[in-house]
């Protein structure tokens, strides 16, 4: 009869150990997951998650934009760029250095598509078309430099985000992540950038920039690159931070530089195959047409 009792008392001993071992375990993996929650909870809660919201609603899977609904639909974007003014840099200073780049992408992206819904439809100048087509960001006036947003307190230009975006990430990828509201540029995402997948989203900005065959087409018969204009555009930036990479020797500083740059984005095939010297490098004629949803139909 004792035995029996000892017995009893060891598997009740055990099992009220091996519970609060149980307890203890799962104590640790809830906190973990409200560490978690709460990281992810500053995220959600900054002025980020609003445009998240936003771009989502308005950008399509392809980058394009329903200019024609958004002007009529404009209160939401009205109230995002009141918000641009109304942030305090209190609340900004808070901000881990990824949420702050991130913002100043969302910041310029949501900037360019006011300025856009704001003189939708777009009135063509006739002097204007001989560079730039028709339903083009480029018949404004002066739409980078002569426009002004204010974000806490101060007034800046399209140039001066885009500056300070290059300016507060440190590399050149940054600026394929800033619409120019036409269909050469870098195109809009579905989706805010937020901090804490800013690289993972800069990354496949890249990938999916440099599958566009207005960013880079092959000649292999005539031996020709040929690559967007863009690169051409923040030559000096990207030379800066690429150029001493080995690969591509065989081509001039520059250029050796930009191939730095997106080649770890082509395809695995793609790879294998890119010309290693002796092909011309030519830039493609930019495409000024606006990202209209309409100007692919």
């Amino acid at each position: 009869m004792l035995s029996h009792f000892i017995l009893i008392l060891t598997i009740t001993l055990s099992v009220v150990c091996f519970a609060s071992s149980e307890i203890s375990s799962n104590l640790v993996e809830d906190r973990s997951a409200t560490e978690i929650s709460q990281e992810q909870l500053h995220v959600d809660n900054s002025i980020n998650q609003t445009f998240d919201a936003f771009f989502k609603k308005t950008v399509s899977e392809n980058g394009l934009v329903n200019y024609t609904k958004l002007r009529k639909t404009r209160s939401q974007l009205a109230t995002l760029t009141r918000s641009l003014k109304n942030l305090k840099i209190e609340e900004y200073i808070t901000w881990t250095d990824q949420e702050q780049q991130a913002f100043w992408i969302n910041a310029h992206n949501l900037c360019i598509m006011k300025l856009v819904t704001d003189n939708y439809p777009i009135e063509t100048f006739k002097l204007k078309l001989i560079f730039y087509p028709e339903n083009s960001i480029m018949h404004l006036r002066s739409p980078r430099s002569k426009h002004f947003f204010n974000i806490m307190g101060r007034d800046y230009n399209l140039d001066e985000l885009e500056a300070y975006v290059g300016e507060i990430y440190g590399d050149p990828k940054a600026y394929f992540a800033l619409s120019y509201a036409s269909l050469s540029s870098a195109p809009l995402r579905n989706e805010a950038y937020l901090g804490y997948k800013l690289d993972a989203q800069l990354d496949d900005q890249m990938r999916k920039f440099i599958a566009n065959p207005l960013a880079l087409k092959i000649d292999t018969k005539n031996r020709i690159i040929y690559l967007s204009d863009i690169f051409n555009w923040y030559e000096e930036e990207i030379t800066e931070t690429y150029s001493s990479a080995s690969k591509f020797r065989a081509y001039s500083p520059d250029i050796r530089a930009t191939f730095n740059m997106f080649y770890e984005y082509l395809p695995k095939t793609k790879q294998t195959s890119f010309p290693r010297k002796d092909f011309d490098v030519k830039y493609i004629r930019y495409d000024w047409h606006l990202n209209d949803i309409t100007s692919t139909k």
